[in-house]
C-alpha cells in the first residue's frame, strides 16, 4: 500500500492518495521525506523475510528509482 505514494520517479508524495499516514504529529510538519526514508528502511527487512520463507525479494526494482530520489529531499 505506501507504494501507491511514489510518484513515477519513486519520490514519497504524502498527497499522493488520501489513505492516512503517521509520522508524527505536529501540525504543519513535512513528513515525505521521512516516510521515503522509513521505506527504504524497511525493504531490507521485507527482503529478509522473503527468503525466511524461501520467496524472491519484492520490490528490488523500486528501491534504486527511490534511493536517488532521496537526494531530491
Amino acid at each position: 500500500m505506501v507504494l501507491s505514494h511514489l510518484d513515477e520517479h519513486g519520490r514519497f508524495i504524502s498527497d499522493a492518495t488520501t489513505a492516512w499516514k503517521f509520522l508524527d504529529w505536529s501540525d504543519g510538519l513535512e513528513t515525505d521525506a521521512g516516510m521515503h526514508g522509513l521505506v527504504l528502511f524497511c525493504r531490507p527487512e521485507i527482503n529478509k523475510l522473503a527468503a525466511l520463507v524461501e520467496k524472491p525479494a519484492p520490490f528490488t526494482d523500486i528501491v534504486s528509482k527511490m534511493a536517488v530520489a532521496a537526494s531530491s529531499f
